[in-house]
């Protein structure tokens, strides 16, 4: 499995924009297995996240709970 960064633009109710980030989870031919969006706001904590996730090899299966957690320490 292979994390990359998901990069999305989004509008506020003010029509103000905003960058978001997610993360793609491939296998290796290169198929999403999944994508979620909008996980974080800073570019950084994104970009470690799913470098943990790829130094840990970490099973899509518990992808989602990953996220939880993240999100749950930030």
């Amino acid at each position: 499995m292979k994390y990359t960064l998901k990069t999305d633009k989004i509008h506020s109710e003010e029509n103000k924009l905003f960058i978001v980030y997610g993360v793609i989870a491939a296998d290796s031919e290169k198929h999403i297995i999944s994508s979620i969006a909008d996980i974080f706001c800073d570019k950084i904590k994104a970009e470690r996240f799913i470098d943990l996730c790829n130094r840990s090899q970490l099973s899509v299966v518990h992808l989602n709970d990953v996220i939880n957690d993240a999100l749950e320490s930030a």
